[in-house]
């Protein structure tokens, strides 16, 4: 039975006043601008499934509750009734355990979830209100506590995974302590039973005990009094904490960035024992070439479980099938998705060379030209004409081949992208009729309607003639101008 998230749902987490997304169980690729809060939902997942009220001490719920909700409480009256609570749920698959199903959530459905929530503790009201009352300006977030539980009313912690999970954030490179997490993680959770563990641990420690029994007796014997050299046993030296990865010798740690980044999405996703139901990938391609960027998507398309992904690359949502991309906008709660496009444009994006859909879908006012000659000089005539840069007016323009118009159309009208076309008429004066099904008053298509005016380049010289012979002219030449 697979165990997967069907819908994530946040109130008043990090950048998000109310925000909610549903997620196919196998390909989930997170795209948006900068500060649209990609990282964010892969964090909300993370610290539920893995239920660490350490690890939100340790982040501080100041960084976790939205900020705007605590500066509407600052600006309003200041009682325990106004104090804004933060909850995250994950609605689940159906895995018909009593635990999980109830309706302990914000639909007040019966269905299986798990919940944290970080709200005011009720165990002190006096002292509460003796703060609000005596602090200012200050929150109180000292008052406030944590919860996870599941849909049933039912309290968990870390130690009870309801779904396996790993995350992979290639957006702290080769930070020694997130790579220590990854090791200790990949082998507690993907690689080893819990029966495994505990005859490497006792085999670990008789290796110790032998070493010091066997080997430091003669440093000892040299120790005036009680006090002698041992090994350490505690729970911060053990087997999972000395463990590392190495390949052809080299350590994890002592590769590039890059190869990291490859080698801990292979470990995660194809050699796993028991694969996680749930993998979390922020960013995969920090640090890499096209190559590592291609053995990075073999081994992402292999993994038997879900996926979510965030990613600003091209190459990745496109490879992975756009259908998968769900795009978070800065400016909007609301998420959107590109499920409904049709098989045969995503297929012409995931087998057409690098180009820049992404770049396109999360843009609200764009150019297309058909060629270089146009990308260049585009630029500068639209600065000419409205005398500023087009990036001024948050206009994008983009090169794309001739044959991949239609397809970026469609995309367009499903996401209400304000699209121009500028193409050649190739000698056909109805070229634009071609795009009727994709065309509305907010996508358009312009091509010279003088049929002589082939391509652009031919446009070009018709409307500037004296211009360009009086400066390419020359005794040496022997091609026409326009040649």
């Amino acid at each position: 039975m697979a165990k997967y998230i069907k819908k994530i749902k946040l109130h008043n987490f990090k950048k998000f006043s109310d925000f909610e997304i549903e997620l196919d169980e196998k390909m989930n690729i997170l795209v948006g601008d900068n500060d649209a809060g990609k990282s964010s939902i892969l964090l909300a997942i993370d610290l539920v499934l893995n239920a660490s009220n350490s690890r939100l001490t340790t982040i501080g719920y100041e960084s976790l509750i939205n900020a705007k909700a605590i500066s509407d409480f600052q600006d309003g009256e200041r009682t325990i009734e106004n104090l804004p609570d933060m909850w995250i749920e994950l609605y689940l698959s159906e895995q018909n355990k009593e635990d999980l199903e109830g309706k302990n959530n914000s639909d007040g459905v019966k269905c299986e979830g798990l919940r944290l929530s970080i709200q005011p503790n009720e165990t002190m009201p006096t002292e509460l209100n003796e703060f609000l009352a005596e602090s200012g300006d200050t929150f109180p977030f000292e008052y406030y506590h944590s919860t996870f539980t599941t849909f049933a009313w039912e309290q968990y912690s870390g130690y009870k995974k309801y779904l396996r999970s790993t995350i992979i954030d290639n957006t702290r490179g080769s930070d020694e302590y997130a790579l220590r997490q990854f090791v200790k993680n990949a082998y507690e959770q993907n690689l080893v039973s819990q029966e495994e563990r505990a005859k490497h641990q006792a085999s670990y420690r008789a290796m110790k005990a032998d070493f010091t029994a066997n080997r430091l007796d003669e440093l000892n014997a040299r120790v005036d009094g009680d006090y002698v050299f041992q090994l350490k046993t505690s729970s911060k030296s053990n087997v999972d904490t000395d463990l590392t990865i190495a390949e052809n010798g080299v350590t994890l740690e002592n590769y590039g960035k890059g190869q990291q980044v490859v080698m801990k999405a292979e470990i995660t996703l194809t050699s796993s024992v028991q694969n996680p139901d749930v993998v979390l990938i922020e960013e995969p391609e920090n640090h890499l070439s096209h190559v590592n960027m291609t053995k990075l998507i073999h081994a992402i398309k292999s993994n038997s479980g879900q996926l979510v992904i965030s990613t600003h690359s091209n190459l990745i949502s496109s490879r992975l099938d756009l259908r998968h991309c769900i795009l978070i906008n800065s400016s909007s709660q609301n998420p959107l998705n590109l499920e409904s496009i049709t098989e045969d444009t995503s297929e012409y994006f995931m087998k057409a060379p690098p180009h820049n859909v992404l770049d396109f879908t999360l843009s609200k006012k764009v150019i297309l030209v058909e060629g270089a000659a146009e990308y260049i000089l585009l630029a500068k005539f639209y600065e000419q004409q409205k005398g500023h840069s087009h990036a001024e007016d948050n206009v994008h323009i983009i090169e794309v081949g001739g044959t991949a118009f239609k397809r970026y159309l469609e995309i367009a009208k499903k996401l209400n992208i304000k699209t121009v076309v500028l193409r050649d008429n190739d000698g056909d004066n109805n070229q634009a009729s071609r795009y009727d099904d994709w065309l509305s008053d907010e996508q358009r298509v312009f091509t010279d309607e003088d049929t002589n005016n082939s391509t652009f380049e031919k446009s070009f010289y018709s409307c500037n003639r004296a211009f360009c012979d009086n400066l390419f002219s020359g005794d040496r030449r022997t091609l026409s101008v326009q040649d």
